[in-house]
């Protein structure tokens, strides 16, 4: 959906995030250039790409909203290009408070393919090397597609 250069408000954006909570078909949402819209709309956005799950990109450029909410959000609706048990493993390695021990096992499945594209090992890699989870097993199975990725979950789980 592009809505470039359209002036929309703050308050326009953030009556549009209320609405994208509920909406599960759209994927791409460009805001650029829309110059009164400001980081509490960047916020929303993150709380609608966390709940919809189905955004995958936001654009935020040429707004009055931050570099680094551009950056949260676009590292939210990132979450939602990858096969859903991925999603759920990066975001329960990056939320962990504290240092229980866990087992994460990806596996190949027809029903929901889970190849592991660029963004999401390097996503993934980030997830495991920072956070707090005491990682016991770590199984991938007909998910890698090159060599290149099994070195930097290697050196993450390190």
């Amino acid at each position: 959906l592009d809505l470039s250069e359209n002036m929309l408000s703050d308050e326009g954006g953030c009556w549009l995030a209320e609405k994208l909570k509920r909406n599960k078909g759209l994927r791409r949402l460009d805001l650029s250039r829309n110059k009164s819209i400001g980081d509490e709309t960047a916020k929303r956005l993150t709380e609608a790409a966390t709940v919809n799950g189905t955004l995958q990109e936001i654009n935020l450029s040429g707004t009055l909203s931050s570099s680094q909410n551009r950056f949260i959000l676009q590292r939210t609706s990132e979450l939602n290009t990858f096969p859903a048990r991925l999603k759920r493993y990066i975001t329960l390695l990056e939320d962990a408070e504290s240092s229980e021990h866990i087992s994460i096992h990806l596996e190949y499945d027809m029903l929901d393919p889970m190849v592991f594209t660029e963004k999401a090992v390097v996503r993934l890699a980030e997830a495991i090397s920072m956070t707090k989870l005491k990682i016991e097993e770590f199984e991938a199975v007909k998910c890698l597609s090159r060599v290149q990725h099994l070195g930097v979950l290697i050196d993450a789980l390190q």
